[in-house]
């Protein structure tokens, strides 16, 4: 699920992407609309994958109590959960330049 997660976060981006370069020039309409129910569709897919994770996780005992002791762990517990998903965070939501 990771592994798919990682990849709908990077066709997301590539499609916003897409959608920087539409309004930056002369792109029809109907490109436009269809990038934006792209980014639509695969957001909403981003989302169901996270709640199926965060699901899965909470299910297993093992993953539950990993992720206990990790927060446990006093100022690098949340820093290393949150580390783990910047890639995702970064992909799905870039900084402005």
């Amino acid at each position: 699920m990771l592994n798919r997660r990682k990849a709908i976060a990077q066709d997301l981006q590539r499609e916003n992407n897409r959608l920087e370069k539409a309004d930056a020039t002369d792109t029809p309409a109907q490109i436009r609309q269809s990038i934006t129910d792209t980014i639509t569709f695969l957001q909403q897919q981003l989302d169901k994958l996270q709640t199926d994770i965060d699901s899965h996780t909470n299910q297993s005992p093992p993953f539950k109590e990993d992720l206990k002791l990790l927060k446990s762990i006093p100022a690098w517990g949340e820093l290393a959960i949150i580390c783990s998903q910047l890639s995702t965070i970064t992909t799905v939501n870039p900084p402005n330049n």
